[in-house]
């Protein structure tokens, strides 16, 4: 019985061992998917800055036609100022996505651990050169699961653990010296008999 109560607990030690290191492989992952998250997020923001620029630089050239058109009776002064709302407009929402993308580039340096300046540049192409079949890749994603895995790692745990304190019990039941060898062997026999005991012996 002591013999059984120590291994089920060796056993419980190394499934304890395998779960911290699927806990730091969750560390790992969370930290590569955040990465990846911000990289495509800083990407986005150069795009975005190129289109609001250049519409910033369409209202500016509407005002100066509109400013022609007035000089010349083309026009009245109403397109004028609408331009110049737009030009306003532009202007506010192009700070703005530099604003957002120099927290986002601020953000990609804290997780890169590195000091890289503010006016670094990435690529934004973004070319997907390996298409999975969706049941392959599904039952990967389920194998691999780090939350199901840590799962299934607690629930054989905690079968170990069922086990380690119905081993000291037994151990308790039968142990030297409390019954003489009789009644040790019949009570023996009889827990043998029990469901709970034979699938204890048996695992």
């Amino acid at each position: 019985m002591m013999v059984w109560g120590r291994s089920y607990d060796y056993k419980q030690f190394k499934e304890t061992k395998q779960l911290t290191e699927l806990q730091a492989r969750e560390t790992i992952e969370n930290t590569i998917v955040e990465l990846f998250t911000i990289y495509y997020n800083v990407a986005e923001l150069i795009e975005n800055k190129d289109a609001v620029a250049q519409t910033l630089a369409i209202s500016k050239d509407r005002l100066i036609r509109a400013q022609y058109q007035f000089d010349y009776g083309q026009a009245n002064k109403l397109a004028s100022l609408n331009a110049e709302v737009d030009i306003n407009n532009d202007s506010i929402s192009l700070m703005n996505t530099l604003q957002e993308l120099n927290n986002a580039k601020r953000d990609l340096n804290f997780v890169l651990g590195n000091t890289i300046p503010y006016d670094f540049t990435i690529d934004t192409e973004v070319a997907f050169d390996n298409l999975y079949d969706r049941s392959e890749l599904l039952a990967k994603t389920r194998n691999n699961n780090i939350y199901i895995l840590q799962v299934d790692k607690n629930i054989n745990i905690n079968a170990l653990e069922i086990k380690s304190e119905t081993s000291a019990y037994l151990q308790q039941l039968v142990y030297p010296g409390v019954m003489d060898g009789i009644k040790t062997i019949t009570m023996q026999l009889l827990l043998l008999r029990t469901p709970l005991i034979q699938d204890f012996l048996l695992d």
